[in-house]
C-alpha cells in the first residue's frame, strides 16, 4: 500500500496539512513584518487590553528598543502617564465606534527626546470580524510642527505689534476693508470692526481723491514700489479726515491685497498752516521794523544837515557855531 505525504504522521518524516498551513501562516508574517520594516511610518499593533502586539522597525528605532523588547509591553510601560492615557482613550474610541481616527498630532516621549507625530488609528480585526484591538500608522512631524509653532509665535508677535500701534494699518482686499487695527477703528470713528470690515474703501474717501487712491491701490498690487500718498476721507460720523498713507502687497487668506499704514496728518497741517502764519505776521513785523529803522536813519542824517547849515550860518554871522560834532 503506498502512502501520500498527507497520510504521514509527523513522526513519519513528512508535512501535516497543518503543518503546511502553519508554514504558510509564517511564511505570510514574516512577509508581512519585512513589509511592515521597510515603511518609514512607526506601525504598530495593540491588543484591547493596550499591550503592543507587534510595532515595526521604524518605530522599534524611534524608541530605541529591540522590537521584541516592545511586544508585551503597555502605553503606561513606556510613557509618561498623562500622554499614555491621552493615547489609550483614542484607542479606546476607535475600538468602541469600530471605525477609524484619523489625523491625530500628539507629542511623542522617545529616549532622544520629545518629538510630534501625526497619527491614524483604525480597528484590529480578528478573522471573524470582532474588533480586537488598534493598528496605528505614525508620521514623524517634529520639524513641521516646530516650524507651525515658530510662524504662530511670529504671528502673535506680529499682531501684538499691530494691534498695539499708534498708526491706522488697514487691508483692502477687492476694494473693501478685510482688517483694521484698533487704531484704525480710532481714526475712522468706529467701535467695532463691523463698522467697517467688507464694506467699500472708497465710501471712507472724498470724492476729489477717489481716483487718486485706485491708481495707489492698483500700483501697490502691481509691486510698482508705493510713494507717500495723501488723502483726504471722511469718518463715519461725516467728519473730514486727512491722512498720509504708504502701502505694500500682502498675501491675506490665500489672495492678494494691499496693507496701507495710515497716518492722521490734520493735526500736522493745521501746525504747518499756523506756523506759517506766524512766519507771515513775523515777516511783516520785520518789514516794518525796517521801514521806521530806515526813517530813523534818514531823520538822522537830516539832523547833522540842519546843524551843519546852522553852523555855517553862525560863521557867516561872525558868532561862535551853535553846535558841536
Amino acid at each position: 500500500m503506498t502512502t501520500t505525504q498527507n497520510d504521514q504522521t509527523p513522526g513519519q518524516g513528512g508535512l501535516t496539512s497543518d503543518d503546511g498551513a502553519e508554514v504558510k501562516r509564517a511564511h505570510h508574517l514574516k512577509e508581512h513584518q519585512a513589509i511592515l520594516d521597510a515603511v518609514p511610518a512607526l506601525v504598530f499593533y495593540k491588543d484591547s487590553s493596550n499591550r503592543f502586539l507587534c510595532v515595526n522597525a521604524a518605530f522599534a528605532r524611534a524608541m530605541g528598543l529591540p522590537k521584541g523588547a516592545l511586544e508585551g509591553k503597555s502605553l503606561f510601560d513606556l510613557y509618561p502617564r498623562e500622554q499614555a492615557l491621552a493615547y489609550w482613550r483614542d484607542d479606546q474610541a476607535v475600538m468602541a465606534s469600530g471605525t477609524a481616527k484619523r489625523g491625530i498630532v500628539e507629542p511623542m516621549t522617545t529616549p532622544a527626546g520629545a518629538r510630534w507625530v501625526q497619527t491614524d488609528k483604525i480597528p484590529y480585526l480578528d478573522e471573524t470580524g470582532r474588533v480586537i484591538g488598534t493598528v496605528g500608522f505614525s508620521l514623524d512631524i517634529t520639524e513641521r510642527r516646530r516650524a507651525e509653532i515658530a510662524l504662530q509665535a511670529s504671528e502673535q508677535r506680529y499682531r501684538a505689534l499691530v494691534d498695539l500701534s499708534p498708526d491706522a494699518i488697514i487691508v483692502i482686499q477687492d476694494g473693501c476693508f478685510v482688517f483694521a487695527n484698533p487704531a484704525a477703528l480710532r481714526l475712522h470713528g468706529a467701535t467695532a470692526p463691523n463698522q467697517l470690515l467688507g464694506r467699500p474703501v472708497m465710501a471712507f474717501v472724498h470724492p476729489d481723491d477717489r481716483e487718486c487712491l485706485r491708481d495707489f491701490i492698483a500700483r501697490t498690487l502691481a509691486g510698482e514700489g508705493s510713494s507717500v500718498n495723501e488723502t483726504h476721507g471722511i469718518r463715519l460720523d461725516g467728519q473730514p479726515l486727512l491722512v498720509e498713507s504708504i502701502g505694500t502687497a500682502v498675501d491675506f487668506d490665500g489672495r492678494s491685497a494691499v496693507q496701507v499704514i495710515l497716518r492722521d496728518i490734520a493735526a500736522r497741517r493745521a501746525a504747518e498752516a499756523e506756523t506759517a502764519r506766524h512766519v507771515q505776521e513775523l515777516r511783516a513785523v520785520n518789514e516794518e521794523l525796517r521801514r521806521f529803522n530806515a526813517a530813523m536813519v534818514h531823520r538822522e542824517f537830516r539832523m547833522v544837515e540842519l546843524k551843519q547849515e546852522v553852523n555855517a550860518l553862525c560863521a557867516a554871522a561872525g558868532v561862535p557855531p551853535r553846535h558841536a560834532f
